[in-house]
């Protein structure tokens, strides 16, 4: 009989490997077939079953209000803002954020970090296969693609595009300008490098304090990984990322040398790149998303045009970009979307969060360093209504309720000396 241990590490493998799936891969964005439903629908059976299997520990008082609130919450805006009956915000809201809020009431801290694990396993597995394609097929040809797909994501006028991969484990999504000349980005499974960064993003600041040492075997192929991305916002969170680990675990008195050159290093990386993304179109259409979503935000400020709705926001956009009307992060879809009322939703647990982890006396520098993560990718990325928003989202409300009065929610602070192999 399988034990339940066991069975909760099987279905975690799972939930992560459909989470990292729904998360902009090109799987997600298939124009034929329905995986994208395939792809939800699992989630929400495997955290249903997470659940049932887990059924045994008590589920708090506190937690009931909460979701009491949040529907009558998310109702509102139902209401006053959701154009008809909407399927996807029916699945996103009302469904799988309760069901994941749910989920981690039933789990202990061991069980958070075995999914947190999960996901840092499979994204280095995907990473490396990714590093081998776009080595020996995307930049030197040596092995050849052999498949073709079609995704609705990142055609130009907001069609559809043909992409090119191999064997289904890795695609050709995009290519970018870096001084000059444009490359092939490495986007592994995902739409777009940015995409895939974001998923490196995670893995790599999930793993660094799962490891002792800072240079590791997975900050090595997460590195690589971002860096082969050549996503510029990537590359300079992950290098913040090391010197936050550094900065924070290492006792050594050589730090005292090291840290200045590490941060001038930092600046002068930092700097080059940004000058040289100011010339792209990328950079000027960011700059225009801002223009234009505060143009709808004063006229609709507190609900928002209406959820899924951009079709306010294009009219205010510039027309050197109309090829490309797709807004650039999180901040700006919500903003646009659902005004305040959702921008609030969504930064009030990650903030609240880092005031108190920072103002507490044992501060907990793993759970620091992701709520700054999610703070810095809210800017940066558009994934606000993705399966892997949703899960931090969640962990994000649970951790703001009971982080304070669960010691067992402290065992997360992953302390030098207790530190677990993956």
């Amino acid at each position: 009989m399988i034990k339940r241990n066991q069975l909760n590490l099987f279905l975690q493998y799972i939930l992560a490997f459909l989470i990292i799936l729904e998360t902009r891969s090109v799987y997600s964005r298939c124009v034929v077939g329905h995986i994208d439903e395939i792809i939800i629908g699992g989630i929400i059976l495997t955290i249903i079953l997470i659940i049932l299997v887990n059924m045994n520990y008590k589920l708090k008082t506190k937690s009931l209000f909460f979701l009491l609130f949040y529907y009558l919450y998310m109702f509102i805006f139902l209401i006053i803002n959701v154009d008809g009956y909407n399927v996807n915000f029916v699945i996103i809201f009302m469904i799988l954020f309760p069901l994941v809020f749910l989920m981690l009431n039933l789990y202990d801290s061991k069980e958070i970090k075995n999914l947190f694990k999960a996901y840092v396993n499979i994204m280095v597995i995907i990473s490396a296969i990714s590093l081998f394609f776009y080595i020996f097929g995307s930049l030197t040809g040596m092995v050849s693609t052999n498949i073709i797909q079609e995704i609705n994501w990142g055609g130009d006028y907001g069609g559809n595009k043909i992409i090119n991969g191999y064997f289904g484990l890795h695609f050709n999504t995009q290519t970018t300008v870096i001084f000059g000349d444009a490359i092939l980005r490495n986007t592994s499974i995902f739409v777009e490098g940015p995409m895939f960064a974001l998923h490196l993003l995670f893995a790599m600041a999930l793993s660094l304090f799962m490891n002792k040492k800072l240079i590791n075997k997975y900050s090595i192929i997460f590195g690589f990984s971002i860096l082969s991305s050549l996503s510029i916002t990537a590359i300079l969170f992950y290098m913040f990322l090391l010197f936050y680990k550094y900065t924070f675990y290492n006792k050594s008195k050589t730090k005292i040398i090291l840290l200045p050159i590490l941060f001038f290093i930092f600046l002068i990386i930092g700097t080059t790149f940004f000058n040289d993304k100011q010339s792209t179109n990328s950079y000027n259409i960011r700059n225009d998303d801002y223009t234009a979503s505060f143009r709808v935000f004063n006229d609709y400020p507190i609900f928002g045009s209406g959820f899924a709705n951009n079709n306010i926001v294009i009219k205010y956009m510039s027309k050197f970009r109309l090829y490309n009307t797709g807004l650039a992060n999180s901040f700006v879809v919500l903003l646009v979307q659902g005004g305040l009322y959702l921008v609030i939703f969504y930064l009030l647990p990650v903030i609240l969060n880092s005031l108190n982890l920072i103002k507490s006396k044992n501060k907990n520098l793993f759970l620091i360093e992701i709520m700054l993560l999610q703070l810095y990718l809210f800017f940066m990325n558009a994934y606000q209504y993705t399966s892997l928003m949703i899960i931090f989202l969640a962990f994000d409300y649970y951790i703001l309720l009971f982080y304070n009065k669960n010691n067992d929610l402290k065992n997360l602070q992953l302390k030098e000396e207790t530190y677990e192999k993956i």
